[in-house]
C-alpha cells in the first residue's frame, strides 16, 4: 500500500511536470497572450523558476524522506537548471526566439531562492511544503 508521504511525493512532482510545461509551452502561445507577461521583465522568470523550485523541493522532500536537505536542495537546483538550460536550448527552433546565457542565469536564480528558502524552512511552512514535521529542523518527517 502506498502511503500519504509517496502520495503526496507524486501530487507535488505531477504538480513540477506540468508547471514545467507551462514554463516550456508559452513561447508557443499567441502573443496576445502574453502581453501581460512581457511586462514583468526579469521578475516574471525569476518567480516562475522559482515556482519550479517551490514545486520541486516539495516533491523530492517527500520522494527522497532519508536525504537531508542540502542533498535534495542541491538536486532540485541541478535538475531545474538542466531543465532551464533545454528550455533555453529550444529557442534555436523557435522563429523569433534566441537563447540566451542571461536568461539561464535568471531562471538558476529562482531556482537558487526557492532552495534556499527550503532550507531554512522551519515549523509550520516546513511541515506543509516540506513534510517535515514542526519540531523538526533539518529534514522531512520519517516515512509513516
Amino acid at each position: 500500500m502506498i502511503g500519504l508521504r509517496e502520495t503526496s511525493g507524486k501530487v507535488w512532482g505531477g504538480a513540477s511536470l506540468l508547471w514545467l510545461a507551462a514554463i516550456a509551452g508559452h513561447r508557443h502561445l499567441p502573443s496576445w497572450l502574453l502581453v501581460p507577461l512581457a511586462e514583468t521583465g526579469r521578475m516574471g522568470p525569476i518567480g516562475a523558476y522559482a515556482l519550479l523550485g517551490i514545486l520541486g523541493a516539495g516533491a523530492l522532500a517527500r520522494l527522497l524522506p532519508d536525504w537531508p536537505r542540502p542533498l535534495w536542495g542541491s538536486l532540485t537546483l541541478v535538475l531545474g537548471a538542466l531543465l532551464a538550460a533545454l528550455d533555453e536550448i529550444q529557442q534555436f527552433v523557435i522563429p523569433g526566439h534566441q537563447a540566451q546565457l542571461e536568461d539561464w542565469l535568471t531562471a538558476v536564480l529562482g531556482l537558487a531562492l526557492a532552495v534556499i528558502v527550503a532550507r531554512i524552512a522551519r515549523g509550520r511552512l516546513a511541515s506543509a511544503w516540506l513534510g517535515a514535521t514542526p519540531a523538526e529542523g533539518d529534514g522531512p518527517a520519517t516515512p509513516d
